[in-house]
């Protein structure tokens, strides 16, 4: 039996792993405790891999569409008859309707390696700027909220901010906001624990009794939507009290003035009335915050997932600002960038398109921000479907997608994607399972899963790379995507943009000055030369670089949003408000009629929307199970067990009842990602202000017994 180091890619967390391998095929799998970002941990999402890898509904082979989209009939076909068919669309499609009409997703199958760089630059040779992932619903918020309030980025060598490194002590205060590690991201979870172990405090702001919040110091269960007020209190309590850092803000920020001026209209206890949490409860945990120091801050989805979520992520920008904790050693380390992402834009042919991509009308600020990084694409996502529908900004007419289900997770909603993809006039999914997405191609292509290709995984903090050894080849024809994007490439006459005949050939020309070779022999990863590990860092970067923003300052009140005409202090709207103008009831009758509002966790069994029938996952987390406070379940009259309806003003799903005292009196929650009780379907059109992501937490619903 050969034992095989590796990096673990059924989530983007990277953790190390040793796979088990005997004839040819994956038996076994376990944490590889050298590794230095996960040391041996390793979640339910790694532990099915040799049942993902022999999966019966796994696809096998090319597949052409047989009958209707969405009918479920289709034909098995070769390879070159699926690439010949694909390249014959899209230079018909190209011609007629010019590059611009193709868009071309990316989600969990691919990352910021050898596969993002291959589809980006085939979509920017091909001529069309609509490459478009997750980033308006997952990264993209934090990132964009701290790169229109410190400057973009703020240090020649600094990624986009937001990186955090739980191993650089002396850490004295943890803030988890909207965020649980613990699940999203195992590999940090050892990281925490030490430093609490160390003395650390640690706050969490969740609406959820997560796993985090029950290791918590201080817990804040905040109402869904409610962080701009939870944090403008903290602001205040900071301000009023004298604890924010005077020497800091008073030379490396402006805006105080207008900032102090705002946070006062949120004193404790009205913000205490608008979000559910105890006055007394945000007076500790601002104190805390600004006295137990250095201190980070981690902020994601559980914020970004709301109407005030960009806002949201301002204001906890200017938490860290308030209270010094910036680019200081324990704090928020702004970590070192790996060369290839400064050269990626070059490299991914960016500057070959001329055409405006689909969303920067309207979210032009959020599309900019995001140019040249990475993960971040061109074009918004969330608006793909009225492109294809409506033809505006003009016509979507090809669509390709790649280890991506956005008709189950990227929203408005669901039916909007329905329809787009039955009226697109080609579609294209690759993928491992016959997706919701899947269904309405008109070729479907099987990719082979992350142990079955060579490939690189970035380790957290994005200064390192570990190779994705091949340790079993993929079943069926199963191949890996770069193979599938070189082949088409060249199909379209783009050899010249494309001369290499394997992915694994980039590894060695634009990771340089890694190589394949070196990679094989550090299983562990290895540092990016040029790039500073994380006990060798420079901090507080800004003394000599400064900030590139108008102020040449940390922004608390930005005029990069000012300017882009948006609000330049984070503002909370009530989202009752907001619902009124989209149903034309008043926010009286709709608390009335929707009592409940619900919301979503995170769980450390599913990806997303992935693997939902697998065995071993389904017996951890067997269907989708709508989580209730008994008081309120008995309120409505539902009992455990019960099968429950949920209605919003804009669809409605069935659960099983699971009564459970981690969800608030006012707040349920679902898991989402399930095919048969689809969250988005009790989403409306509405996509938050800034960004545009959908409004996927906070929505209002009432629930009664079938």
């Amino acid at each position: 039996m050969q034992i095989l180091k590796n990096a673990c890619r059924a989530c983007s967390a990277g953790c190390g792993v040793n796979l088990y391998v005997e004839n040819g095929k994956i038996v076994k799998i376990e944490g590889l405790p050298e590794f230095p970002i996960s040391q041996g941990t390793f979640c339910a999402r790694a532990a099915s891999t040799v049942e993902v890898v022999n999966a019966p509904d796994r696809l096998l082979y090319p597949l052409k569409r047989a009958g209707e989209r969405g009918e479920g009939k289709w034909e098995r076909i070769s390879w070159d008859e699926a690439l010949d068919t694909i390249s014959r669309k899209l230079s018909e499609i190209k011609d007629k309707y010019g590059p611009q009409a193709l868009a071309f997703a990316a989600g969990q199958q691919w990352h910021w390696n050898i596969t993002n760089l291959l589809n980006q630059r085939f979509c920017y040779a091909f001529g069309t700027p609509n490459f478009y992932c997750h980033s308006n619903m997952c990264f993209g918020p934090n990132s964009a909220a701290m790169l229109t309030t410190y400057g973009p980025p703020y240090a020649k060598r600094v990624t986009a901010p937001g990186q955090f490194s739980y191993e650089d002590q002396p850490v004295k205060c943890i803030v988890l906001w909207g965020t649980n590690p613990f699940t999203s991201r195992s590999n940090r979870a050892k990281g925490i624990l030490d430093a609490m172990k160390k003395g650390a405090k640690l706050i969490v702001v969740d609406p959820y009794l997560s796993s985090a919040a029950a290791k918590a110091d201080i817990w804040l269960q905040v109402k869904p939507d409610t962080d701009v007020p939870l944090a403008l209190s903290m602001m205040n309590v900071m301000i009023k009290e004298g604890l924010y850092d005077k020497d800091f803000v008073e030379k490396w920020t402006s805006g105080f003035d207008e900032l102090a001026k705002h946070a006062a209209d949120y004193p404790p206890q009205k913000a205490a009335e608008i979000t559910g949490v105890p006055a007394d409860l945000i007076i500790k945990a601002a104190r805390t915050y600004a006295q137990d120091k250095p201190g980070l801050m981690e902020d994601h989805v559980g914020v970004s997932h709301t109407y005030n979520g960009f806002a949201g992520h301002v204001a906890l920008c200017l938490l860290r600002a308030l209270t010094g904790n910036f680019d200081i050693k324990g704090g928020d380390a702004w970590l070192p960038s790996v060369p290839h992402f400064r050269e990626f834009r070059n490299y991914s042919m960016w500057d070959n398109v001329t055409t405006t991509p689909v969303g920067a009308d309207r979210f032009g600020l959020f599309l900019k921000v995001g140019e040249g990084n990475p993960p971040w694409g061109r074009a918004h996502g969330s608006l793909i479907p009225q492109a294809i529908m409506e033809g505006k900004p003009y016509p979507i007419k090809a669509s390709i997608i790649m280890g991506a289900n956005p008709v189950v997770t990227l929203g408005p909603n669901r039916k909007a994607w329905e329809e787009a993809l039955k009226k697109v006039e080609f579609s294209v999914v690759i993928d491992l399972f016959m997706t919701a997405t899947a269904k309405f191609a008109d070729i479907v292509l099987p990719a082979a899963w992350w142990p079955e290709k060579v490939d690189l995984s970035e380790g957290t903090p994005a200064v390192g790379y570990a190779l994705l050894r091949q340790a079993a080849p993929p079943p069926g024809e199963c191949w890996p995507e770069s193979r599938m994007i070189l082949a088409l490439a060249k199909r379209l006459g783009m050899e010249k943009e494309f001369p290499w005949n394997t992915g694994e050939e980039l590894i060695d020309e634009f990771f340089r000055p890694l190589s394949l070779e070196a990679l094989k022999e550090n299983p562990n990863g290895m540092w990016v030369p040029g790039c500073k590990q994380p006990d060798d860092i420079t901090y507080k970067k800004y003394e000599q670089t400064g900030f590139n923003t108008p102020s040449g300052k940390i922004e608390l009140y930005s005029h990069i949003l000012e300017n882009a005409g948006h609000d330049p202090l984070p503002m909370y709207y009530d989202y009752l408000e907001v619902m009124s103008g989209e149903t034309g009831m008043t926010p009286a009758e709709i608390e009335k009629k929707y009592p409940l509002i619900l919301s979503k966790h995170n769980t450390a069994v599913y990806a997303h929307s992935q693997f939902r029938t697998i065995p071993s996952q389904r017996r951890m987390e067997p269907g989708p199970m709508l989580e209730i406070h008994p008081e309120t379940a008995a309120k409505y009259g539902i009992r455990e067990g019960d099968t429950v309806l949920i209605e919003s003003a804009f669809g409605a799903i069935k659960g099983k009842a699971e009564l459970t005292e981690r969800a608030g009196k006012d707040t349920v929650f679902m898991l989402h990602g399930w095919e048969e009780a689809d969250i988005s379907n009790l989403q409306s059109d509405m996509l938050s202000p800034v960004l545009g992501c959908p409004v996927c937490r906070g929505i209002r619903v009432k629930v009664s017994p079938c």
